[in-house]
Parts: structure tokens; sequence; C-alpha cells
């Protein structure tokens, strides 16, 4: 089945979904690549502020079977002996029986997911090579909160996360995310664990252009690696599944958030910072907000389209040796290769949707 064509226009311009497919040993899932530190960010995985947008072979798959840019499809789903038909529904995952064994469950969901395999093909978009994997669910936690506040003051539930494991033909598999050393906060019991991934249903999300298709299709979903900018979407309430738990945003509020993790100044794509570079925001809503005691300084005020205006960018302000790396001319430079650059942000505050801080 050919690749769906999901070109309706985003927020700004453009066709849904990364048109780049994965290299190496195609024969194993351990082939993945994960981030490279110090290097530009690839498409996939990143850090505290998130340039990537996840950690794994892909992050999004059609329940229908439809394949995605990667060259993956869903094709079934197995367990004690009968089969399922999988869907994400309001950011949980679910398989529903179809046939095989009668005196299999209905229903799967929470930990009833364990054990549960996947099975996925991949067509090289290049060569056309076929190769089959199988996905399994490891683990399904329930601990996972938020990083955002519902406006109306509600608690919101807990988010579920999954632990998936995918192998191919060959002996070897992997973790699909490939991440998850750094944690937010460091130590906290309720942060996404090393290699887990949220889902959530709705949203297409291109991966090179960094935006947001402008229709909802809840027959895709996305699989967000810990770290990652789609994950980091979910955990502060910027998805339509994440409106159940009090947060409410629009499609431009959504591709405006994700424009601020990647560093997206431009609004082309091209994310000027690193993995792990420390960044802190708020917005309009008051979903997040920064005490007032912690000093800062305004680094950009954001929109769907990019930066509105920008003082210091985040890697001038806390330089490493990462940065430094990524960007040998320096990121002014970079900036002004790529776009003209945002003026600078006027003392008065202008409404925008976000602001992003350099503290001080």
């Amino acid at each position: 089945m050919a690749a769906e064509d999901a070109s309706e226009p985003p927020a700004e311009s453009g066709d849904v979904g990364d048109d780049e497919g994965d290299e190496g040993n195609e024969g194993t899932a351990a082939a993945a690549a994960s981030a490279l530190i110090g290097t530009p960010c690839p498409d996939w995985g990143c850090g505290v502020n998130s340039p990537q947008i996840d950690n794994s072979f892909f992050h999004e798959l059609n329940v229908d079977g439809v394949q995605n840019l990667e060259g993956y499809s869903l094709v079934s789903a197995t367990k004690a002996l009968a089969v399922y038909d999988v869907s994400v529904e309001n950011a949980r995952l679910i398989a529903r029986y179809r046939f095989g064994n009668v005196e299999a469950p209905r229903t799967l969901t929470g930990n009833a997911l364990e054990g549960l395999q996947i099975s996925l093909r991949k067509i090289n978009p290049t060569t056309g090579a076929t190769f089959n994997y199988r996905m399994s669910v490891d683990q399904v936690d329930r601990f996972v909160e938020y990083r955002a506040n519902p406006a109306d003051g509600s608690t919101p539930p807990l988010i579920e996360t999954y632990k998936l494991f995918i192998q191919g033909d060959g002996p070897y598999g992997a973790y699909l995310c490939q991440n998850g050393t750094e944690l937010i906060p460091p130590t906290g019991p309720t942060s996404m664990t090393r290699h887990s991934a949220l889902v959530f249903e709705g949203e297409r999300i291109n991966a090179k252009r960094k935006y947001i298709s402008t229709s909802l299709n809840t027959r895709w979903f996305n699989i967000g690696c810990a770290e990652s900018a789609v994950a980091k979407l979910h955990l502060y309430g910027h998805t339509k599944a994440s409106s159940i738990a009090g947060f409410h945003t629009t499609i431009a509020e959504r591709q405006t958030m994700l424009k601020m993790l990647v560093g997206d100044y431009c609004g082309t794509g091209m994310p000027f910072t690193v993995a792990g570079q420390p960044l802190s925001w708020e917005d309009d809503q008051h979903t997040m907000v920064m005490p007032p005691w912690i000093a800062k300084t305004t680094e950009a005020r954001w929109t769907s389209a990019g930066a509105a205006c920008l003082n210091t960018p985040r890697v001038v302000a806390f330089p490493s040796d990462e940065s430094a790396e990524a960007f040998p001319s320096g990121v002014e430079r970079a900036i002004a290769d790529e776009c003209p650059r945002p003026p600078r942000c006027p003392v008065v505050d202008v409404s925008y949707h976000l602001r992003s801080y350099n503290r001080t």
C-alpha cells in the first residue's frame, strides 16, 4: 500500500511527514540511529528543549495499515492466539478482539496489553525491498504526570506510557525508543523513563519541516519517545487528546509549541539548538507559568510561523561544547544564512501564545 498523501496545507505550507528513509541494516531493529549529541539535530529525538521530533525509527502509524512516509505499516496484532484491531483513543492504546481464540479477552487495555505482538511491514522507499518486524508491548505504566496545569485548576489524569520492543527477521532487536537517559526532573518519580513512549491520536506532524497538519485524522497516532518534541507536545497539553485532561489549544497553538521546542526561529524547520539545551517558557493560558522569583530574560516570542521576535538565542545564553560544534561560525550566522533574522523583542509585551526565556 502506498504512503498516504496527507498534503493538505499545514498552518503555514508544505506537506505532512518526513520523506527520508532510515539507514543501516534493514534486517535488524538495532540499526536505528539515535540522536548525535554535538551535531545539528536531525529529524528524530533530543534533550531539554527538543530540536528533534522523536528518538525512534518513526513517529506515527496508521491503524488501517496505510504506509507512513518512512515506509512502515501496521499489519496485525496478536496475543494468546487471537487477532486484535489496534487503535489509540484519548492517548491510550487499545486492542479489540477480531477473531481467533474464543476464550481470549475481547478488549485489551492497560497492563493487559503487555505481550501484545504488533506486526509491521517496511517497504524501503528507495529500493522497494520489504522487511518484516515484530513490535511487542513489553511494559505498560501509568504514573507520568502532565508538565502543565489546566487553566481551570483541575487535576489532570496520569499519562499511560509503553515500552515497545521491535525486532526484525534476525536475532537482534531494540527498544523502539533509543533514548531516555535524561529525565525532567532528573530524579522525578513521575517522569517518562528510559525507552518509554506515550501515544496520542489525531495530529499529523511533519518531522522535517516541523509543522502540524491543519486537520485531525484519528486513524493516525503518534509515538512520542521520552525527551522528544512529540512527547513534550502531549506532556505540556498541546495535543487534541490532552483536552480530556483540561487542556484546550488550537492546531496553530500546537504548532507554535513545536516551533519553540525545536528552536525553529525561521519557521523553515531548521532547529537552532542542540540536545539538552536549557530553556524555560510560559503560555498565555497560564497552564505553564514561571515563578516570579526566577530571574530570566526573554529569548523569543512565538507564533506558528516561528519566532516573531528574538533577543539572545538560547545557545548563546548558555553556550556549550555541543553548540560550538553544531554552529562553528556561530548561531547568529547560521540564522542569517537561513532567513532574515527576527527583530529584537520590544520591551512592551505584545500578546503571544508562548514566550521562551533564558534564565539569568
